[in-house]
């Protein structure tokens, strides 16, 4: 990252205005935003993959879905009411507006839609489980999947949520740099779009791991062409599987999300200790 937030013209291909491209900048929460361009390829590509994520979870673009994974303002909306609009067969409810005063109203236009799916962060999902427990708001009825992207989904996360909403949750890991494409199936196993790109999981130095061990994952891009990734460290730490799922998808997997580099300590004697979350479950 650093490499390309130095010198990004370095990076650009010398006929990149022939796949239209356009520039696209992380929202920057670990560090410094990164400035970078996608094109035509890379994007009906990565649309590609999800639909066929999607598509594991039962998904139909018939179906009625609620997505909640945008910041939605409405000046006159009231202190407990959830944001939000609907556009034909979905719902769009607000992801940054969660507050004890509208919980409830956020539950009751999410259950008076009827969506046979929800596609959320997890975080968004787990506020909103929590408060149907402790309330004891029965699951969603017709609910048949919920899918989750953009945030690691806790063990506790996912118990809790499946709980409440009375359905399976199927993850997604990927990156707005387009060098990973990951998704859960109905076994609950995360498999690589192996045909996204190249990942390799190495050690601190950017050597080769064995099989099993935590790393960090670098990625190439097989269908960014205007301003290819080539070896990009993406900061995540994922093990690899050498596995076969039961589902029969012949996709590699991934054995475990560890987590964010930066969301991890570092001892001085090198390790990383991660999955700090857990410390403070319950």
């Amino acid at each position: 990252k650093d490499q390309i937030q130095e010198n990004p013209e370095g990076f650009l291909a010398k006929n990149m205005r022939e796949y239209k491209p356009w520039a696209f900048e992380t929202g920057g929460s670990t560090g410094k935003p990164l400035r970078f361009y996608n094109d035509r390829i890379s994007d009906i590509m990565e649309s590609a993959f999800v639909w066929r994520y999607r598509t594991w979870a039962g998904y139909t673009p018939s179906d009625k879905q609620v997505i909640m994974r945008y910041k939605m303002d409405f000046p006159t909306c009231k202190e407990s009411e959830a944001p939000g609009v609907q556009d034909n067969n979905i719902l769009y409810l607000s992801a940054f507006h969660l507050k004890d005063a509208n919980l409830n109203d956020y539950i009751t236009k999410v259950r008076k839609f009827q969506p046979k799916t929800i596609y959320s962060f997890p975080s968004t999902l787990y506020v909103l489980a929590r408060y149907m427990l402790t309330e004891r708001i029965s699951p969603v009825p017709g609910l048949k999947s919920i899918t989750t992207s953009s945030e690691t989904l806790f063990p506790h996360f996912r118990k809790t949520i499946e709980k409440a909403f009375g359905a399976k949750i199927y993850d997604w890991y990927g990156s707005n740099e387009g060098v990973i494409s990951a998704g859960e199936c109905s076994e609950g196993r995360l498999h690589i779009n192996s045909e996204y790109g190249l990942i390799e999981v190495v050690d601190n130095n950017g050597n080769p791991i064995q099989q099993g061990e935590a790393g960090i994952v670098v990625g190439t891009s097989f269908n960014k062409f205007a301003m290819p990734f080539i070896r990009y460290s993406l900061g995540d730490r994922i093990i690899l599987s050498n596995a076969s799922c039961s589902c029969g998808r012949g996709l590699p997997l991934i054995e475990s999300l560890e987590g964010r580099l930066d969301d991890l300590i570092v001892t001085k004697d090198g390790r990383f200790v991660g999955r700090l979350d857990e410390a403070f479950h319950d």
